[in-house]
């Protein structure tokens, strides 16, 4: 599965849900975001999502950064593994995870 969602996503309270079910329902979950407009016709700014192994479950969500938008056959496999542990602690946020893990906490 693969959708196109807004960027805000990443730090909007009601996406909180849809990230904590997504892990108990596919065995990988990726968010690509991607700093300039997918497409100028666009009004907001995007992020991709990818779900595979629907029935499935995972641990973590994946989060991928990218300047701008390539089209590939598949997710990118440069990627941070975020375990939801840690997810939680952001409360179901995102763009926290997008700084590096020794600079989150300061």
């Amino acid at each position: 599965m693969a959708f196109v969602v807004p960027a805000e996503i990443g730090h909007a309270p009601y996406s909180a849900p849809l990230l904590g079910c997504l892990p108990g329902h596919f065995e990988v979950i990726q968010f690509i975001a991607v700093r300039e407009k997918i497409s100028p016709a666009l009004s907001e700014d995007c992020w991709l999502l990818f779900a595979e192994g629907f029935g499935g479950a995972t641990g973590e969500i994946r989060l991928s950064q990218l300047d701008r938008f390539v089209y590939r056959p598949a997710p990118p496999d440069e990627h941070a593994a975020v375990p939801l542990c840690e997810l939680r602690r952001w409360d179901f946020r995102l763009r926290p995870l997008l700084l590096p893990s020794e600079v989150r906490w300061l």
